[in-house]
């Protein structure tokens, strides 16, 4: 069986980490392209993790304006990705109710999220 993005992605860290690249430098690298994984889902219509927002009672596809409320931010070493106004309500409901446009950490790293974090310490190494 084949390790979890999570695994990979932490052992690709701690790698990092002890090759002395700043943590700090590659969350800095990384947010603009985590932000534009984050949309790119959310314009699909889809949560952080592949699966179709319900549809809103007439039909008609929801949050269509969602991917405008997300930022993605460097502080420090971490990369904190939040949502506004009526997204982050539905981001936060439960349910079938719940439409989500930011990843959980509970649920792990999404695959495109993952990738752009390895793109971006990528980068910084190659500096």
């Amino acid at each position: 069986m084949a390790d979890s993005g999570d695994t990979q992605l932490a052992a690709f860290i701690d790698r990092i980490r002890a090759l002395g690249i700043m943590p700090e430098a590659v969350a800095a690298a990384a947010a603009p392209s985590v932000q534009a994984a984050v949309r790119a889902t959310a314009a699909s219509g889809t949560d952080p993790y592949g699966k179709p927002w319900a549809p809103k009672r007439d039909g008609s596809r929801a949050l269509v304006n969602a991917p405008g409320s997300i930022t993605a931010d460097a502080q420090g070493p971490v990369i904190v990705v939040k949502t506004t106004g009526p997204y982050a309500i539905h981001n936060n409901l439960s349910g079938d109710s719940r439409r989500q446009v930011i990843p959980d950490a509970e649920r792990g790293i999404p695959s495109g999220v993952a990738a752009a974090i390895h793109r971006a310490a990528t980068e910084v190494w190659n500096r």
